[in-house]
């Protein structure tokens, strides 16, 4: 459900990070082993528990080598997204810190193009020729991918790598979601690209995740997500055509010997009354015997176009939660990759509602060890507004102004940090870092 302006990017490292943080590490002995699936539970290499907690990271949809952080920055650089790898590689350390210390996290999300993924080169002043006209260095886009992964688990955070959208939103113009989804109706821009590679659709999707898989494989931190909120007419049951797209892609992931998490979802989220996740099932029957498949859904109270069948209190959100595992209808693992408030959609007398329903959505998953990404990590001014006022943090990166610090909703967040003991005096499942 987002639809973000172009100038969305990352807000970075928060100032309040830094009074505790060390500088740099030059070696680092935490990893984020590979995962697998066990019946309803994530699992690492050593057998134990995972789940997965997770920072929604948008700002590198619109960037090539990404929006990162160095510790105690005030001001943010807008040049810095289109700047080599390498000089990004330190700040990228200083915002995986970050994540890792402060937020308590072990996943991050990151939305990218189809399209920059399979060309590789991406020429700033052809991307972003406005503000951008003499950048002609071309920056490889798979590399940055890989980059990330290869950080990220310095600090034992996991990566799920998520298609938003088949071309990027600097050569389409239209307002972003309208493309379509795989193996379905594409628009104009979408459709050319896919006339360029000269393969049929299937034929391409096969190829691009053969590509993804053979040069993320090596990184057992990389998470493959099928597509970002893909639905038909609001409909719980899949279409044919989105059904051979996922069938596809995960017998392109296997056979280029990728053991790594995939990720499927159907549907743009999970609103109680309205759907349920019985979806689960049909992919189930349609890839017998996967291995390592998750699941995912999204959760939002309200926004522009959900309604306020939630509840608000920890135990009727928890009942929720619990009849939507129990829809699914097959024995798997559920993550809430994406949720958040919608604070500008709603009154302003209602917002202390959305708010008790996003602490109860965090109590009610820490109690069933279900994953859980806060959407997103972002400056709710600075980089402004938010969509729909989905942002943990509060504040501005401007020059002089006083650096971003958890808003409400990111401070109930932190408040489910796994050292966090519930109300009911349960420890929150053990989440490995």
């Amino acid at each position: 459900m987002k639809f973000l302006s172009q100038l969305a990017l990352i807000a970075c490292m928060i100032m309040l990070c830094a009074t505790f943080l060390p500088a740099f590490p030059q070696t680092l002995t935490v990893t984020a082993p590979s995962l697998h699936v066990s019946g309803a539970q994530i699992l690492n290499s050593s057998n134990q528990v995972v789940v997965l907690r997770g920072i929604g990271r948008t700002g590198d949809l619109q960037s090539a080598s990404g929006m990162w952080s160095t510790q105690g920055m005030a001001v943010a650089d807008w040049s810095q997204k289109w700047m080599p790898i390498s000089s990004n590689i330190p700040l990228m350390d200083a915002t995986f810190q970050c994540y890792q210390q402060y937020w308590h996290v072990n996943m991050i999300r990151m939305l990218i193009p189809v399209n920059w993924y399979w060309q590789n080169n991406v020429v700033p002043s052809m991307q972003d020729p406005t503000y951008y006209p003499t950048w002609t260095t071309p920056i490889s886009y798979q590399t940055y991918i890989a980059t990330v992964a290869q950080q990220a688990a310095k600090y034992g955070i996991y990566v799920d790598i998520c298609p938003y959208e088949l071309v990027s939103n600097y050569q389409d113009n239209a307002s972003r979601g309208a493309q379509g989804q795989p193996m379905g109706n594409w628009d104009s821009y979408a459709q050319s690209f896919l006339a360029s590679t000269g393969l049929t659709e299937q034929q391409f999707w096969s190829q691009y995740w053969i590509l993804i898989a053979n040069n993320l494989k090596k990184y057992p931190n990389v998470i493959f997500e099928a597509w970002n909120e893909p639905q038909d007419s609001g409909y719980d049951a899949i279409s044919s055509g989105y059904m051979i797209y996922l069938t596809t892609m995960y017998n392109a992931v296997r056979s280029a010997g990728a053991q790594n998490l995939i990720f499927m979802q159907w549907d743009s989220g999970y609103v109680p009354t309205y759907n349920d996740l019985s979806w689960a099932s049909q992919i189930s029957e349609a890839i017998p015997n996967a291995i390592n498949l998750v699941f995912t859904t999204h959760a939002y109270r309200h926004g522009p176009s959900f309604n306020f069948q939630w509840g608000t209190h920890y135990t009727t959100v928890l009942q929720q939660l619990l009849v939507a595992v129990q829809s699914m209808g097959v024995n798997a693992p559920l993550v809430i990759n994406e949720a958040g408030s919608c604070l500008f959609s709603v009154p302003s007398n209602n917002i202390q509602v959305e708010l008790d329903w996003w602490n109860s959505l965090n109590h009610a998953t820490s109690t069933l060890g279900i994953g859980l990404t806060g959407y997103y990590w972002i400056s709710d001014s600075d980089l402004g507004p938010a969509y729909s006022g989905e942002t943990l943090l509060s504040g501005s990166w401007g020059s002089g102004a006083a650096s971003p610090t958890p808003n409400n909703m990111g401070q109930i967040f932190l408040n489910y940090a796994p050292t966090t003991l519930l109300e009911e005096g349960q420890q929150v499942f053990s989440r490995v870092f």
